[in-house]
């Protein structure tokens, strides 16, 4: 199975911990497709004044666009930390929602390695054990792209690395299967030391 295709059979559900406490309602106008692909294009290129204008006029930071990202997925994934910063400032945002293949934020900022935008994530109280129904957790992601320093992070922040997906691998299996020997052996050593 290719790269692209085991990563779309990633599909996730939302699980939020007993001792975390829900965000305030977001009450704010949910916009239509056409401006929700602005302002994600706007996202895209960084441009943190023209998201600020959005939400000024009293649009939702959880618009979601065709492809069923939120705006804070698509800052996360595409590196924008000005963006996510801006968008972790408004209240009700879901920190935690996932996208149509069960990427949360901090599921894609740990692909992408992104580790300030994971940590502002994590600070904002992003679930960083957060699994799929395939058993995936942030730290699975970072372990299947072979980002170690943001695999580190996690750990550091609490993220489980004996937590198993379905299949019954870890994070470190997942890394070694990918051939990032250095992060799987992070993830073992990580491991064995709990």
């Amino acid at each position: 199975m290719t790269f692209a295709l085991s990563l779309l059979a990633w599909v996730t559900r939302r699980d939020t911990p007993a001792e975390k406490t829900a965000a305030p309602a977001d009450t704010r106008r949910m916009p239509g497709a056409e401006l929700v692909g602005r302002i994600s294009e706007h996202i895209r290129r960084d441009q943190v004044e023209a998201v600020r204008l959005y939400l000024e006029a009293g649009y939702s930071p959880n618009a979601v666009n065709a492809r069923g990202d939120s705006l804070l997925i698509l800052a996360a994934y595409h590196g924008k930390a000005a963006v996510v910063r801006e968008l972790l400032a408004q209240p009700g945002v879901d920190i935690d929602f996932r996208n149509k293949m069960g990427f949360t934020a901090l599921a894609g900022a740990a692909f992408k390695g992104y580790t300030d935008i994971m940590k502002s994530l994590i600070d904002a109280g992003a679930d960083v054990n957060a699994i799929s129904p395939g058993g995936r957790t942030a730290l699975m992601f970072a372990a299947l792209t072979g980002r170690t320093e943001a695999a580190r992070l996690l750990l550091d922040r609490g993220a489980d690395p004996a937590a198993r997906d379905a299949g019954g691998l870890s994070a470190a299996d997942v890394a070694a299967g990918q051939g990032a020997d250095d992060t799987a052996a992070a993830l073992a050593r990580r491991a064995a030391s709990r």
